[in-house]
Formats: C-alpha cells, structure tokens, sequence
C-alpha cells in the first residue's frame, strides 16, 4: 500500500479513528509520525482529567484544542520574534563589514 494513503486507527479521548497519515507535513518538510501527535493529545487529555475528573471527554477535547491551539500561536509568536532578531543581528552584521572593508572601485 502506498504511505501516503495508508490508513491507521487510534484511540483519542476514548474514540476510535481513523487517520490517513501523510509522510510530511503539507507546509513544512517536518516529518512527524501520526502516533506522535495522537501520543501528545492523550497525554494532554489525561492531564486535563487527572487535574479536572469531573470534566466529560467533550469538555477535555475542547480544553485539549485550546491547549494546542495557544501553544502553536506562541510557537509563531516567538518564531517571528526570532527572525526579527534575525534580520536585525544581519543588518547590522553587514554594516560592521561595510565600515571595515575597503571600498572597491
């Protein structure tokens, strides 16, 4: 069977799925097995119920996306800081060679 059509099943917060896995992300070359991402959002969902029992598994799921939804938008936030950072060292990198190097004519 071809990888990127192949077919595997999970339990997440108690509910078997099926998840087409794909050898790379569609927008990075990041390769990150389906396993590990069903791994992460178990293990999330266990510590919401460990420290909330009285929470269904709706409530979980909902805590789980927004747990991981605030996680990627402060992985962005700081990815952008750092390029900025970045783009400043760079900048000025090149004007410290610019002001040692000899003009060429």
């Amino acid at each position: 069977m071809d990888k990127e059509k192949e077919d595997h099943e999970f339990i997440v917060l108690g509910q078997k799925i099926k998840w087409r896995s794909k050898p790379t992300d569609q927008k990075t070359s990041v390769d990150i097995p389906a396993q590990a991402v069903v791994d992460e959002v178990n293990k999330l969902a266990a510590e919401i119920s460990r420290a909330h029992p009285q929470l269904g598994q709706n409530a979980q799921a909902v805590l789980v996306s927004l747990k991981l939804a605030q996680t990627k938008l402060s992985l962005e936030a700081e990815f952008r800081d750092q390029i900025t950072e970045f783009e400043a060292s760079t900048k000025e990198a090149l004007q410290l060679i610019e002001e040692v190097s000899p003009t060429m004519m």
